[in-house]
């Protein structure tokens, strides 16, 4: 019996998404080449009468694992393109799933009115479905994007609706904190944030949320610092560290050895204080993230400055004032600029430059 076309692209299509799928599972880091084999499958699928089963399958097998997607433009489209189908198949828990992932992507490119929308609608889905951790995940991302507008009251709005429809999730109740924490550090309410900081590693812990704890043991050090006990800073840095290196984050390991760097410096261990620097550095400067480089190489510049190495100190300000200028920010860059020009009125001094150092504000919750 001769089969039809439509039956012989269905089954091409079927063992196509088959093949890509055990070849995924197989791999940890996705290269180019996977990616484009990713897209062609996903555009076949989805542009086949019968292929919604095989678009599933490959965008569900990417999203229960998204640190490694690679959200550009032909990634989103993909994504629009797998809304309105699995619209079409009435197939709600996967079309929030790609709302939610499609609200990510608009968060990265700064189209924050889009991302809101987006992640609403995903909240209002998954809640329809009686989904309370996909709810409490969309919420939490309006919230973390509320936050970082300074939307404070939206986004202690959103956080603590999350709590409450996902009480009982240990992970989305610590996210909701860590936001809470964070906004009650910024109003100057440092009890208060301790408390919630406190909450989310209870429950980071819990849940084995890595990455949740290590932003939790960074927030509550950088509040213990800024009341100077440097000792419980240090351990608290420390503790982030690690976290962040059981998941290979790398921009946050970037962060946090930076933070640890400053109690170093401020205790006067000039020499460890380097070399936080300088791990940081290799992290950051790799992966290009200018808004963490820009007080990093002020920091770096004065650590030299304290050392009498004026050449080393001016290089590294430098290139943070150029950082600050790229970023347009006038109050950090006339900062650094002070700290050269302290410099060039200390350059007949081996030692002793007051250290000026960058605010490092707390890790965003995102």
């Amino acid at each position: 019996m001769t089969m039809s076309i439509e039956t012989l692209l269905q089954r091409q299509i079927a063992n196509r998404a088959k093949l890509l799928l055990e070849q995924l599972a197989q791999k940890l880091v996705l290269s180019a080449d996977d990616w484009d084999s990713i897209y062609r499958a996903l555009e076949m699928a989805l542009s086949a009468p019968q292929g919604w089963p095989q678009a599933k399958a490959i965008f569900e097998r990417l999203l229960d694992d998204p640190r490694g997607l690679d959200r550009n433009e032909r990634w989103m489209l993909l994504l629009m393109h797998g809304i309105e189908v699995s619209a079409a198949a009435a197939d709600n828990l996967v079309q929030a799933r790609l709302l939610l992932e499609l609200g990510e992507c608009y968060d990265q490119i700064s189209e924050f009115e889009r991302a809101e929308d987006t992640f609403l609608h995903s909240a209002t889905l998954f809640r329809q479905e009686g989904h309370a951790e996909g709810e409490g995940q969309a919420l939490n991302s309006v919230a973390s994007l509320c936050y970082r507008r300074q939307h404070y009251s939206l986004s202690a709005e959103f956080a603590s609706k999350s709590r409450r429809v996902a009480s009982h999730i240990p992970a989305i109740v610590a996210r909701s904190d860590l936001i809470l924490g964070a906004i009650a550090f910024d109003q100057d309410e440092d009890d208060q944030a301790i408390t919630y900081f406190r909450a989310c590693l209870e429950n980071s812990l819990e849940s084995g949320e890595h990455l949740l704890t290590a932003k939790a043991y960074s927030n509550l050090g950088i509040i213990y610092r800024q009341i100077e006990d440097w000792k419980a800073a240090e351990a608290l840095y420390s503790e982030a560290i690690h976290h962040a290196n059981t998941v290979n984050d790398r921009i946050y390991l970037g962060v946090f050895h930076s933070n640890l760097g400053v109690v170093y410096f401020k205790t006067r261990r000039i020499e460890q204080a380097l070399s936080s620097y300088h791990d940081a550095l290799q992290e950051l400067k790799r992966l290009g993230n200018i808004e963490q480089l820009a007080p990093l190489y002020n920091n770096i510049g004065m650590v030299y400055a304290s050392m009498g190495e004026l050449e080393a100190a001016r290089r590294n300000l430098r290139a943070s004032a150029e950082l600050w200028l790229e970023l347009k920010n006038q109050a950090a860059y006339d900062n650094v600029m002070s700290n050269i020009l302290e410099i060039e009125e200390a350059a007949k001094r081996a030692r002793g430059v007051a250290p000026t150092e960058n605010t490092v504000p707390p890790v965003s919750p995102k």
